[in-house]
């Protein structure tokens, strides 16, 4: 409903929540996997399942690095205000 209304900084928030997720998600996940050594990376282990779900995450709605560049320049137009 904000979208609608052109409220910018609800979009820009909402951005903001879903690119520190997914890549906390994917510390996480990474850090998990690290943990488990060899045995985190097997077809068994819940940890690696887990890897790649956080990385999807990463990557549809717009990859992370598409969201950097968006929320920069929202923190360049809110500079100039």
């Amino acid at each position: 409903v904000s979208k609608e209304r052109g409220e910018t900084e609800s979009v820009n928030h909402t951005l903001l929540a879903k690119y520190r997720t997914s890549t906390i998600a994917v510390k996480a996940a990474a850090d998990a996997v690290q943990i488990h050594g060899a045995q985190g990376i097997g077809a068994e282990a819940s940890v690696q399942r887990h890897y790649r779900d956080a990385k999807v995450m990463e990557i549809i709605e717009g990859t992370t690095q598409i969201q950097q560049t968006m929320l920069g320049q929202f923190a360049v137009r809110a500079a100039r205000l």
